[in-house]
């Protein structure tokens, strides 16, 4: 029920605060310079006791790079069923490419499709091409040819990477809209997909030999995993503290009237304690005038969440006027952008590509496995840092960043030359791995935190998205720079390289034999 009080004698109850798009723990609505003042309108906060929407979140982000982490972390099964081939880097790059395209999509068309259909529709694209490429390629490996294989698993890559796109563009968005903790919850949720994924190869390599067996329960455990996500998602968005968040969101691009009077009545409607300080009725107003107030204002709503068809003079106009947004937009966060853009850069130089190159003749094909789970592990470690607060300096964040490049030289000198890397023992690719992991894990969170901080409570979902686009021309980019590195250390010979660290230890050991009989 809305009742008008005098601000004299109006108390505030404990538990109640300000709604506020990206609350923390105090503000209003007003709070952002493009917004109109107005008088605050004090909601009761929705709290999240059990983290049920933190969790929620944490298995979106863990959704959404689940796919690909089981492509990448199958190295050895790829390798082996592949021999010669560059399957990891073409697996990278045909991720990212259409990765890219497909967040240029979402973010042109994000006013046409609703938040949630996006997020669906990625979701049941994914998991539908995992599956799809675990029945042909793992489990029917030997009744089709090598290069329909090949290109099915390219195909799979492809449209998996468009699925989860859509969505990690998407959850950026909607968890832009609600506290910080949430997106860093997202963040946590990615490489928990890595540990996840590296976690499942292991297991289920040491438990089945047989590599066919292995592969395809790997490939089936990684979609319950991905069906799981979905699930919990569908179950978390309905949850009072999202419709509290996302509401004052939406609320935020209203004007000051109908803003006030459609919270009004849609929290009084849901059975939610409301307290207004003044919604601009006058004294004398009537509850027939207040009615009618309101049934205008829901007619207004219901025309404004009216999406017009799509045609392609009205796609036009969406992208154009949404490029100019975003340009607006990144004058204010460019140099997060940039921040990440360079993380992520560096990072694709040399994972999963040159990582996946790293051979040790002892260990085999559990060196990639080794190197990728490292990367993992401390990958979320540094996610979990990135949610202790430090105010970095612009300036410092971006050189920090860039500062990372420093160990793609390291790595490489781990595989090169061929035939004796200077780095052969397995602990410099093992403690390379781990400083890229962790550095990747903490400079990829940070800007993706900070930078919506910085813009208006209804431009969040935007800031998010366009933090997405530059995380993926750095991915990209990161992709193609690997090529070049392949290009560099040349063609592998793990065969070769080992049989003549064998015929060394086999000549080296006579001798020290003679030196000991002597």
């Amino acid at each position: 029920m809305v009742e008008k009080r005098s601000p004299s004698t109006m108390t505030e109850p404990v538990g109640w605060s300000d709604v506020n798009c990206n609350a923390e723990d105090t503000g209003t609505m007003s709070d952002s310079p493009d917004i109109i003042d107005h008088h605050p309108i004090r909601v009761r906060r929705p709290q999240d006791p059990y983290n049920c929407v933190y969790i929620s979140l944490l298995l979106a982000g863990t959704g959404f790079l689940l796919p690909y982490n089981s492509f990448v972390t199958a190295v050895d099964f790829f390798h082996g069923h592949f021999p010669g081939t560059t399957i990891v880097f073409d697996m990278s790059l045909v991720y990212l490419l259409v990765g890219f395209a497909a967040v240029m999509l979402n973010n042109a068309l994000v006013v046409k499709i609703s938040l949630q259909r996006r997020i669906l529709l990625g979701q049941i694209m994914a998991l539908s091409a995992l599956l799809l490429a675990s029945f042909l390629v793992v489990g029917l490996d030997s009744s089709l040819p090598k290069q329909f294989g090949y290109v099915v698993t390219l195909l799979a890559v492809a449209v998996t990477s468009f699925g989860c796109t859509i969505q990690q563009s998407s959850f950026y968005g909607y968890a832009g809209m609600l506290p910080k903790k949430f997106t860093q919850a997202v963040m946590v949720g990615e490489s928990t997909a890595g540990v996840l994924t590296s976690l499942n190869r292991i297991i289920t390599k040491l438990l089945v030999p047989n590599e066919k067996v292995n592969t395809l329960i790997f490939f089936i455990m990684s979609g319950i995993t991905l069906l799981l996500c979905l699930m919990i998602h569908q179950a978390a968005r309905r949850t009072q503290l999202v419709r509290h968040y996302t509401t004052a969101c939406q609320n935020a691009g209203l004007g000051e009237d109908e803003r006030s009077l459609q919270l009004s009545t849609e929290v009084s409607g849901s059975g939610t304690a409301v307290n207004v300080d003044d919604v601009n009725l006058q004294s004398d107003e009537t509850p027939q005038s207040m009615e009618e107030a309101r049934s205008n204002s829901q007619t207004t709503e219901r025309q404004r969440k009216t999406r017009q068809p799509m045609t392609l003079i009205s796609c036009w106009h969406s992208i154009v006027g949404g490029f100019h947004l975003r340009v607006n937009l990144s004058r204010h966060i460019w140099p997060y952008m940039v921040s990440i853009a360079v993380t992520y850069y560096i990072t694709l130089c040399l994972f999963p590509g040159i990582e996946s190159e790293v051979v040790n003749c002892k260990l085999h094909e559990w060196m990639p496995i080794i190197l990728m789970a490292v990367f993992n592990f401390t990958d979320l470690c540094g996610k979990l840092l990135a949610a202790y607060p430090y105010e970095w300096h612009t300036s410092r964040l971006m050189l920090a960043s860039a500062s990372r490049i420093l160990l793609v030289p390291l790595l490489l000198i781990c595989v090169a030359p061929r035939t004796h890397p200077l780095l052969s023992h397995p602990f410099w690719p093992i403690t390379f791995s781990a400083m890229l992991g962790i550095s990747n894990g903490y400079f990829g969170s940070v800007p993706m935190i900070l930078a919506p901080g910085l813009v208006p409570e209804e431009k969040k979902e935007l800031a998010g998205n366009v933090m997405t686009v530059s995380y993926n021309v750095g991915l990209t980019l990161g992709a193609i720079t690997a090529y070049f590195l392949k290009f560099i250390i040349g063609p592998s010979h793990q065969g070769a390289s080992c049989h003549a660290v064998a015929l060394m230890n086999m000549t080296a050991a006579p001798a020290r034999n003679k030196i000991t009989v002597t």
